[in-house]
This record gives structure tokens, C-alpha cells and sequence, in this order.
């Protein structure tokens, strides 16, 4: 146990074929890296029941537990990424953001915006809102800032893609409206459940959803 673990943590398993699902050894690998502020980490092993084999093939496992408390009155958000890989991570580094209004106060925790830069240079900015409390608050159909990536949105959960040259190349918005980044603005004529884009020498392209909404 680490009582005072600093975000950013990792824990990796590798990947065992017990069932032999594989033709030939594979080196497979699950990574779960943590970005909860002021909580505990834990590892350790849970006892499991394996379906097959007659019902009696059991196991003990790895795992980890995150843990968060407090003499008063506690509400937590737990963020990470889990990644799963082969031979080696793609990810070659992850971390936690800020977020504002528009008005410049800082977003509560639970509304979270990860940057993951990836080992060709890509980055993914994620951003994802705690949906049930800004439904009951004033903010419900405000604008959520990034300062770092400029970004401007209006969305519940939006996800936005720049090359290794920091030029746009994909915007994902779901339950949105709008996002403005790097010179781009995606912005819909409603709010839509689900629309992603991709940018092509700067024009924008729709691969899923409905383009009658751009």
C-alpha cells in the first residue's frame, strides 16, 4: 500500500493464455495508470471461480484497489487509462489537465480532461464531464475551457486528436454542440449523441454520425 500515492501510478499484467486462444506466444500486456488525487494505492490478489473445465478450476489473481477517505463528508472521482497492449506501450506519456468556465472558475474534480501523448508524437485530449451534477447547476449548457489546448467546448464527453505537427486531425463529440481548437470549430446545427470527424488538408469529414448535423 502507498497512503500518499502520487498521480501518475501505473501497474501492468501480463497477459496469461490459460485457454491457449493464441496460435503461437504473444507478448500481451494490460496497463492501468492512475490520476486520482489524494488517494490510496493497493495491490493485491482476488481468489476466482474459472468458468469451464468442469466448474472447479480456480485461481488467484492481481489486482489493484484505489482508495480515497476522509473524516468528513467525501465524493470521489476515480480517473484512469487502461491501455492494452502488445510487445510495447504506444503511450509514452498521460497527464491530468485543468478545466474552467467560461467565466474563468476552475471546474470542480469530477469533470475531468486528460492529455495522452503517444510514442509517434500524437496527442488525445479527453475530456469528460460529470453529467448528473451540471445538469442541476447553472452550468448545464455552459462552455468548458482548456487553457493549454485552447480548446472551447460544449459537450458531455468530447475527444480531439492532433498530429506530432500539432495540427487537428480528429474530433470526437458526444451529447454535444460545439468545440473550437487549433483554428478549427466544429460546430452543430443541435445537440447530438454522437458525431466524429476527421480533418483532411484541413477540410472536415464526417466517419460517423450523422453529417446533416454540421
Amino acid at each position: 500500500c502507498d497512503e500518499n500515492a502520487k498521480p501518475g501510478w501505473h501497474a501492468e499484467w501480463k497477459i496469461d493464455d490459460r485457454r491457449g486462444y493464441l496460435e503461437t506466444e504473444r507478448d500481451i500486456h494490460l496497463r492501468y495508470t492512475d490520476l486520482t488525487s489524494g488517494a490510496e494505492a493497493h495491490t493485491a490478489e482476488a481468489w476466482v471461480a474459472l468458468p469451464g473445465g468442469g466448474g472447479n478450476e480456480t485461481a488467484w489473481i492481481p489486482r489493484v484497489m484505489v482508495r480515497r477517505r476522509s473524516d468528513e463528508d467525501l465524493e470521489s472521482t476515480f480517473t484512469g487509462i487502461i491501455e492494452a497492449y502488445e510487445g510495447a506501450s504506444l503511450i509514452s506519456g498521460i497527464r491530468r489537465l485543468g478545466l474552467e468556465w467560461s467565466d474563468g472558475r476552475a471546474c470542480p474534480e469530477s469533470n475531468v480532461a486528460l492529455e495522452i501523448e503517444l510514442v509517434d508524437g500524437r496527442k488525445d485530449l479527453i475530456i469528460a464531464l460529470d453529467v448528473e451534477k451540471l445538469q442541476e447547476s447553472e452550468f448545464a449548457h455552459a462552455l468548458v475551457v482548456q487553457k493549454d489546448w485552447g480548446v472551447q467546448c460544449e459537450a458531455e464527453l468530447c475527444l480531439i486528436r492532433k498530429s506530432a505537427e500539432d495540427i487537428v486531425e480528429g474530433i470526437v463529440l458526444c451529447r454535444g454542440e460545439s468545440v473550437q481548437v487549433g483554428g478549427q470549430a466544429l460546430i452543430l446545427k443541435e445537440k447530438t449523441e454522437f458525431v466524429e470527424v476527421r480533418y483532411d488538408g484541413g477540410e472536415p469529414i464526417v466517419v460517423a454520425g450523422s453529417g446533416e448535423v454540421v
